[in-house]
C-alpha cells in the first residue's frame, strides 16, 4: 500500500515537471513565432469592436481653421470626426498612429468596423 502512495507521487512529480518544463519552453518559443506582434494593438482590434460605445449622435461642424493631419496622434483612444478628401465624413476611433497611416474604427451607424486610413487623405479631423 505503501508503495503504491509512494508510485502515485513519484508519477504526480514527474506531471509537474513536464508541464513546468512544457511552460517552459511555450514561452521561449511564443516570442520567436510572431517577432514584430504588437500584443496590446491585437487585442484592441479584437476586443474593442465589441465594447465602445456609439459616438455622440450629432455631425460636429467643419474646422475652420486648416489641421495637419500627422496631429491626429492628439486623438487616440477618443470619438474623432474626420473629414476626407473624397468628401465623405464619418465618426472614427483612432487607436493607433503611424508615420503615414491611422488605424482605427469607423462607425458605420450600427456598429464599429475596422478601418485603416492614410492621413495625406484626412482634410480634418476634430476630437471629443
Amino acid at each position: 500500500m505503501d508503495n503504491r502512495k509512494a508510485c502515485q507521487n513519484c508519477s504526480n512529480i514527474g506531471n509537474q515537471n513536464q508541464k513546468n518544463e512544457m511552460t517552459s519552453i511555450n514561452n521561449q518559443i511564443t516570442p520567436n513565432i510572431f517577432p514584430n506582434l504588437n500584443l496590446n494593438l491585437l487585442l484592441n482590434l479584437l476586443i474593442l469592436p465589441f465594447v465602445l460605445p456609439p459616438p455622440p449622435s450629432f455631425t460636429p461642424p467643419f474646422p475652420s481653421s486648416v489641421v495637419d493631419p500627422g496631429a491626429i496622434s492628439l486623438c487616440l483612444f477618443r470619438n474623432t470626426y474626420v473629414w476626407l478628401r473624397n468628401g465623405s465624413s464619418f465618426w472614427y476611433f483612432p487607436i493607433f498612429v503611424g508615420p503615414r497611416s491611422v488605424a482605427g474604427f469607423r462607425w458605420n451607424g450600427r456598429f464599429w468596423t475596422i478601418l485603416g486610413i492614410d492621413t495625406r487623405q484626412i482634410v480634418s479631423f476634430t476630437c471629443f
